[in-house]
This record gives structure tokens, sequence and C-alpha cells, in this order.
């Protein structure tokens, strides 16, 4: 026979204390994923616009290079 641990059950109405904390459990676990799913789009959005500045400067630095090759072997040739 199976013993069951009475301090992990309510000591009052079963059926009517454990669907509400089931729903309030829902809603919190509904939360944090919801903070987590957010922080990473907050990331990548940083990330790509972090990426997307450097690549413009990388870009103008190559259209520099094609107006004037000079400038980008060191001032020889």
């Amino acid at each position: 026979m199976k013993q069951h641990n009475s301090a992990l059950r309510p000591m009052f109405g079963q059926q009517r204390v454990l669907p509400f904390l089931s729903a309030r459990m829902r809603g919190a676990v509904s939360i944090e994923y919801a903070l987590v799913a957010s922080l990473i789009a907050l990331v990548i959005v940083v990330g790509f616009v972090v990426l997307g500045t450097s690549l413009g400067s990388l870009f103008a630095a190559l259209a520099a290079c094609f107006v004037n090759p000079a400038s980008c072997l060191g001032g020889g040739a």
C-alpha cells in the first residue's frame, strides 16, 4: 500500500484548493516564459544593431578603398 505524505496535501478540500493553485501557477509560468522570451528578443535586437553598425563602418571603409585605393594600401604604391 502506498503511503501519502500528509504534509504535501492540504488540510481542507483538496478539490477546491488545488485547481485554484494550478491556475495561479500556470499564470506565473506564463509570465516567466514571456519575460525570458522578451529578454532573448532584446538581446537579439541589440546584437543586430551592434552588428549593423559594425558592418556599416566596414562597408564605408571598403567604399573609401574603391574611391582612393592608395589610402587602403598604407599610402604607398
